[in-house]
């Protein structure tokens, strides 16, 4: 179980070009860079998969950084760090600004729409993996059978249908 109590806020400074990255965690700071460069060195050898690509490889690259602690803190859970690591990318010139750490409703739901309008071929693709992945559910949910209060055995699927057809209301007058 993570321990929020013992959280930092860190930067990563490029000492090329002083860009900085801004990021949150409960490891101590040279374990938390370690990972980075874990990832950042599988990240260049898996050439079929780039997908996680994180903003401080840019100042990974160039060799030359250093990781400096902004601030501890006593955090009760994710979120809390979460806010606290977006209010430092808010306050400061780092390079992860489009990445929020924590977003509401809204921002996360006008983020998803722009990237469903800009990557239109991926989301498709992705709504087919999906729909060939719970097909099988689907069918079987749109098999399964009830009896209506008017007594037809019809499809769940078909309930609210049924419930508008002239033999449902007869049914149900009869029933009266």
């Amino acid at each position: 179980m993570v321990n929020y109590q013992n959280s930092k806020i860190y930067k990563i400074i490029d000492n090329t070009n002083n860009n900085i990255y801004i990021g949150s965690t409960t490891l101590q700071l040279n374990q938390r860079l370690a990972e980075h460069k874990r990832r950042y060195t599988y990240y260049l050898s898996n050439n079929e998969n780039k997908k996680y690509n994180c903003s401080c490889y840019e100042i990974l690259k160039n060799n030359n950084y250093k990781i400096v602690l902004i601030e501890e803190l006593n955090c009760k859970d994710k979120n809390e760090l979460r806010y606290k690591e977006r209010y430092y990318i808010n306050s400061l010139d780092c390079i992860n600004k489009v990445k929020n750490p924590i977003r509401n409703i809204e921002e996360k739901k006008e983020y998803e729409k722009k990237w469903i309008k800009n990557n239109p071929e991926k989301f498709k693709q992705i709504q087919k993996k999906y729909y060939d992945k719970v097909k099988n559910k689907l069918c079987e949910k749109r098999k399964e059978k009830i009896i209506c209060e008017c007594g037809c055995e019809i499809t769940k699927v078909n309930i609210s249908i049924h419930r508008k057809s002239n033999r449902h209301k007869l049914l149900m007058e009869q029933l009266e």
